[in-house]
């Protein structure tokens, strides 16, 4: 997809660090260069969503304008000692950033449908998301794109939107395929 300078690619091998410094909040100064993502492996939270990218079902989307990256969106399913309280393993976790400087130009949402899009490609259900309560954007954005509450813990939401897998839709209820 191309808008303007705007263009979304999928994720590859070469974007592992890029992935590791948005994970880190790198966009969070304004007109920022992407921060070090050194803090990724503090904080296994988060480093989780990066750590030896790619990985056999990661699947992600890069947001670029005249080639520079300004935002991804990416999935990642999680085992064993990765999962947190309340993750399914069955259902991969999506992450998602926009750079501050490029955020509340439709980015995001373009970046989540890519997601959803690549998903339903790949056979994948249903994703989710957690995002802070507090981060009002964020819930209206993900819910923007088909994604409801699940739950709430303490301040986490969790989104879940279910993916419909490629092929034909079939007919809706009281609609004949047939023709006269």
């Amino acid at each position: 997809m191309s808008d303007g300078g705007l263009a979304l690619r999928p994720a590859g091998q070469a974007d592992g660090a890029l992935l590791e410094q948005l994970v880190t909040g790198g966009g969070a100064r304004p007109a920022s260069l992407w921060a070090s993502a050194s803090t990724t492996r503090l904080d296994p939270r988060r480093a989780r969503f990066v750590t030896g990218w790619p990985r056999p079902g990661d699947i992600g989307t890069v947001a670029t304008f005249d080639a520079r990256p300004v935002g991804a969106a990416w999935l990642r399913r999680f085992a064993g000692a990765e999962l947190q309280p309340g993750e399914n393993g069955d259902v991969p976790l999506a992450a998602f950033v926009v750079e501050p400087a490029w955020r509340c130009r439709g980015i995001g949402r373009r970046l989540l449908i890519g997601l959803i899009v690549a998903a339903a490609d790949h056979g994948i259900g249903a994703i989710e998301l957690t995002l802070d309560a507090t981060n009002g954007p964020g819930v209206r954005l993900a819910a923007s794109a088909g994604f409801a509450e699940v739950s709430l813990q303490g301040s986490t939401v969790r989104m879940r939107r279910h993916v419909r897998p490629p092929g034909p839709r079939p007919p809706a209820p009281g609609r004949s395929t047939a023709r006269s």
